[in-house]
């Protein structure tokens, strides 16, 4: 993965702008006042991986933060055990979800500091805008109500994609 800071940009000031443009997209920033906006945006990394190429591991801790499709796709599996009745020894792959641009992932690490719950890897070239938690942090103290929002909205995610996976299970069974 390579982080796309100084330099290296492609046109930086344009893939600013673009990254800009779909994080103010996502709804994640949805009531943020524009300057606490905008100081996420100068506080966030450019991250372009590439294809195949995995973001972070079921179970990694580091690094905390979520992730922001800006271009290409993510694909979030878990592990598995292979079970009894199958006599399949190990683990296998399941197929959680593919995400686009506007999508965020690894909110939860935000919320509980835990592990990363899931794997998530680019499908094709992707670019993604990470924003760590200490970029969060940083916005509690200057804008109280900045967080509020930015984590009601992260409430609302995550809220959703358990909606999701509660009507998958009822459906599997």
């Amino acid at each position: 993965m390579k982080t796309a800071k100084g330099p290296e940009r492609q046109s930086g000031r344009q893939r600013r702008m673009d990254m800009k443009s779909i994080l103010a997209q996502s709804g994640l920033f949805e009531d943020v006042p524009r300057q606490t906006f905008s100081f996420i945006v100068e506080n966030c990394e450019l991250i372009d991986c590439e294809d195949g190429e995995i973001v972070f591991v079921e179970d990694d801790t580091e690094p905390r933060g979520m992730y922001i499709v800006v271009s290409g796709e993510v694909i979030i599996t878990t592990e598995v055990e292979a079970g009894k009745e199958q006599h399949a020894p190990g683990q296998r792959n399941y197929f959680l979800t593919r995400l686009g641009p506007q999508d965020s992932f690894g909110e939860m690490s935000l919320i509980d500091g835990g592990p990363r719950s899931a794997t998530a890897t680019a499908q094709g070239p992707t670019s993604l805008c990470f924003i760590a938690d200490d970029v969060v942090r940083k916005t509690v103290d200057r804008d109280p109500r900045a967080a509020y929002c930015i984590m009601r909205n992260v409430g609302a995610i995550v809220c959703r994609r358990l909606r999701e996976s509660d009507f998958a299970v009822k459906h599997l069974l």
